[in-house]
């Protein structure tokens, strides 16, 4: 398998984890602030990185917390974007600003390599935040989306 199909799996995987996670905020952990906040900020950072790919001003508001239909909406929005950014230009180098000020350049292959492994973060401290107050947490991890969906 090549290193744009694994890309591709992960951008995959990270959608679906991403979807069931929203679906338990919205059916059952809804008043959780800290899961709603890190949802939130799981898609608000795409959403940023997508500005920096585009050239596009940036929302730096990147921990407030979105309500249900804001993430959804938010998330059909990043899914797009993820389609089209894996259709062409994966070699491009993207000249950026982090928050701190630091300039660098980086491919828009690892930009999204990057956006899937900061979702496996904060999805991994949502599970452990979920289970230490026994709360119900869906199964995320790579391999159950690889079992779920027959890959």
């Amino acid at each position: 398998m090549s290193s744009t199909d694994y890309l591709r799996r992960l951008v995959d995987h990270g959608h679906w984890a991403n979807e069931r996670w929203m679906t338990q905020l919205d059916n059952q952990l809804l008043s959780d602030e800290r899961l709603r906040q890190l949802m939130s900020h799981i898609l608000l950072s795409e959403q940023v990185w997508f500005q920096r790919i585009s050239g596009a001003p940036l929302d730096r508001e990147i921990w407030r917390t979105l309500g249900t239909s804001e993430m959804q909406a938010l998330h059909a929005r990043n899914r797009v974007t993820y389609e089209d950014l894996l259709g062409h230009a994966r070699d491009r180098p993207i000249a950026y600003e982090r928050f701190t000020g630091e300039r660098y350049a980086s491919t828009v292959s690892d930009i999204l390599l990057h956006l899937c492994l900061h979702g496996m973060h904060h999805r991994g401290q949502m599970a452990r935040h979920a289970s230490e107050r026994q709360l119900p947490a869906p199964n995320t991890d790579f391999l159950n989306y690889c079992i779920v969906n027959g890959l």
